[in-house]
């Protein structure tokens, strides 16, 4: 039910709050076009293990244009691993943005821009690859070594024709936009 509540708010972010669309106060009520079954979850790298809830060249690209791709990563345990950290090595980004947010779990990262950090519970990282740049994601070491839950969710953003080349316009992952600004939810403690 979170990731549906996700999707309605950036939709109506965008389209119902964007001064820059003519008429989206009035245009935002659309007709159900069609019902998808829900994916099945594949493993991203060897760190990952999402859903892939829409993604470019699918049969809803126009229809959630600029969205390009929503992989949502539901809780999912991983054991400790000392030696290494599962992730998603080194791979390049072109033309859009990415939105990382980890509800559970912690993630590092690095870019070809020498940007590095944590994206930690409650963050939010965004991302502009814009002409290319080239990143990797894995466990952070610490959750590594002691296992634990990862929760996650990433969303493409497409950016218009004429930033996708961009060489000014390369945003690097770090550090995350909006530390810990997201509520967490705890069971309360008995005493």
């Amino acid at each position: 039910m979170m990731i549906i509540s996700w999707i309605c708010f950036l939709f109506c972010l965008f389209f119902v709050i964007n001064p820059n669309i003519e008429g989206t106060m009035t245009n935002c009520l659309k007709n159900i076009q069609a019902i998808f079954p829900s994916p099945q979850p594949h493993m991203v790298g060897d760190g990952f293990r999402v859903f892939n809830y829409f993604s470019g060249g699918g049969p809803l690209t126009k229809e959630v244009s600029p969205f390009l791709l929503l992989d949502y990563n539901a809780p999912y345990a991983f054991p400790p691993n000392p030696s290494q950290s599962k992730g998603v090595g080194a791979h390049p980004n072109r033309g859009f943005e990415t939105v990382t947010i980890v509800y559970e779990g912690a993630l590092a990262h690095r870019d070809s821009t020498g940007s590095g950090g944590v994206i930690q519970a409650g963050d939010v990282q965004w991302m502009t690859a814009a002409s290319g740049i080239l990143h990797e994601e894995f466990h952070e070491a610490n959750f590594a070594k002691l296992g634990g839950t990862l929760h996650a969710i990433q969303l493409w953003v497409n950016l218009p024709s004429k930033e996708k080349m961009s060489t000014q316009n390369i945003k690097p992952s770090c550090p995350p936009l909006f530390p810990l600004s997201l509520p967490i939810s705890r069971e309360a403690k008995s005493e």
